[in-house]
């Protein structure tokens, strides 16, 4: 009898668990208020790219040392990416504290990729490494904007 009992519990548990349906749970709830996947790959993108803009920038400010006007550019663009980290910074510190990410972190990073893609866009330079070094760190700045972008969309 007891053995007949267990398999109707058995039964009914299978039967219920077959026919109740659970919502799925949204991205935001599995990681809480950091958002989705895609919101953290957009911000790793952003991150990622940012720094290797801030490397390319100061390898470019090196091979422009004895050319002022580029050397300035490249100085510019520098303290702009800068301020764009800074403001990284303030936004990971506020989500890391279960914080909303100020506006003011936001428009540091706005800024500073503003700044920095003028800062570039304005190298008028013919030697061809420094060509390339321009293009390159204009490349991943643009990455770095597009992947903003998404952080914005998505997060």
């Amino acid at each position: 009898m007891a053995r007949f009992a267990s398999v109707i519990v058995s039964f009914i548990a299978i039967f219920f668990a077959c026919v109740a349906s659970a919502a799925p749970l949204a991205p935001r709830q599995l990681l809480g208020g950091l958002g989705g996947i895609g919101c953290n790959v957009a911000r790793i993108q952003t991150v990622g790219s940012l720094r290797r803009t801030i490397g390319e920038v100061n390898d470019l400010s090196e091979a422009a040392a004895s050319d002022t006007a580029t050397a300035a550019a490249a100085s510019d663009a520098s303290a702009a990416l800068q301020s764009a980290h800074g403001g990284i910074q303030q936004i990971a510190t506020a989500l890391l504290t279960g914080q909303a990410p100020p506006q003011a972190g936001r428009d540091s990073v706005e800024q500073g990729f503003n700044a920095a893609k003028t800062a570039l866009n304005s190298i008028t330079s013919t030697d061809p490494a420094i060509v390339a070094q321009v293009a390159e760190a204009q490349e991943d700045l643009d990455r770095a904007i597009a992947a903003g972008q998404r952080v914005v969309d998505r997060c």
